[in-house]
C-alpha cells in the first residue's frame, strides 16, 4: 500500500516531506511555516520542492485569476522562444543531437515522446481520481485542491512536451517539469477514499464510478487502466442525470463487471 522509491537516504525524501508540510501549512493559513518549508525544501532538492510551489500557484493564482494567469503564462512562453533560438550556450541553449540521443537511450523518462503505455497508464489513474473529485466532490475545498492538482499536472506535461520534446531546452530537461505529477499523485492517493465515498453516495448509478476506479487500479500499468480511468471520469460527469432506477442498476452492474474483469486479467495476465 505504502512504499518508498528509495532504498537509501537521499535528499529527495526529506524534500518531499517538506513540500507536503508546505502545502499543509498553506492550507492552514500558516504562511511563515509555509515559507520555511519552501526554503528548506529548495535547499535539499529544488526539483521536487518546486512542484509544491507550482501547486500553490495553481491553487491561489491560477484558479483565483484564471485569465490573468493564462495571459502571463502565454506571454512568458512567447518571450522565451526567441531566446531559445538565439542562445547557443548555457542552460537556456538547446541540446545538441548527439547528447539528445544519449538522453533518449539512457533516460527516456525525460521525454514524453519516449513514455510507454505503462508510463501513461500509471499517470492516468491519479488524474482520473482527481477528475472524479472535481466533478462529484461535495467539499468545496477538496474540489479546489483537485482542480489545482489537475492544473499542475497539465502544466507539467505541457511544458515537458514543449520545452523538452519539441525544443530540447537544456534547462527544461534539468528541471524535469513532468516530475510535478508526484504531488497530484499523493493528493489523489490521500483523498481517494473521500472522493470515492462522495461518488458512492451520489446515487445508484454513481456507484459505478468507484467500481471503475477499482478496475483501473487492478489494471495499473496496462492499457485497460487508461480505458477504465477515462470511463470513470465520464461516468462521474454524466451518471447523475440518470433517474430511471432500472438503467441505474444496469450501469452499476456493467461497471462492476468491468472491474471484475480487470481483477481477472490482473491475476491471469495471459487472458
Amino acid at each position: 500500500i505504502f512504499r518508498c522509491t528509495e532504498d537509501f537516504l537521499t535528499p529527495r525524501l526529506a524534500a518531499e516531506a517538506l513540500t507536503l508540510a508546505e502545502i499543509a501549512a498553506a492550507l492552514a493559513s500558516r504562511r511563515g511555516l509555509c515559507a520555511l518549508c519552501i526554503g528548506c525544501g529548495f535547499v535539499l532538492h529544488p526539483i521536487m520542492a518546486f512542484a509544491g510551489v507550482v501547486l500553490l500557484a495553481c491553487l491561489y493564482v491560477g484558479l483565483a485569476h484564471p485569465k490573468a494567469a493564462l495571459a502571463a503564462c502565454a506571454a512568458a512562453v512567447a518571450a522565451s522562444l526567441p531566446g531559445l533560438a538565439l542562445i547557443a550556450r548555457g542552460p537556456f541553449a538547446r541540446m545538441d543531437p548527439q547528447w539528445l540521443e544519449a538522453v533518449r537511450s539512457t533516460s527516456p523518462f525525460l521525454l514524453l515522446s519516449t513514455w510507454t503505455m505503462k508510463d501513461w497508464s500509471i499517470a492516468c489513474l491519479p488524474m482520473a481520481v482527481l477528475g472524479c473529485g472535481l466533478i462529484a466532490g461535495r467539499d468545496e475545498r477538496l474540489c479546489k485542491l483537485c482542480a489545482a492538482s489537475l492544473l499542475a499536472c497539465g502544466c507539467g506535461l505541457l511544458l515537458t512536451a514543449l520545452y523538452c520534446d519539441a525544443l530540447h531546452c537544456v534547462l527544461a530537461l534539468q528541471v524535469q517539469p513532468w516530475r510535478w505529477l508526484w504531488i497530484p499523485t499523493i493528493v489523489a492517493a490521500g483523498f481517494a477514499p473521500r472522493i470515492l465515498r462522495d461518488c458512492w453516495r451520489g446515487g445508484v448509478a454513481m456507484k459505478a464510478v468507484p467500481c471503475l476506479i477499482a478496475g483501473a487500479a487492478m489494471l495499473r500499468g496496462q492499457i485497460g487502466c487508461i480505458v477504465l480511468s477515462l470511463a470513470a471520469v465520464a461516468a462521474a460527469a454524466s451518471l447523475r442525470r440518470i433517474r430511471d432506477p432500472r438503467i441505474a442498476r444496469l450501469v452499476l452492474f456493467g461497471a462492476a463487471a468491468g472491474a471484475s474483469r480487470g481483477t481477472v486479467c490482473r491475476s491471469s495476465p495471459n487472458q
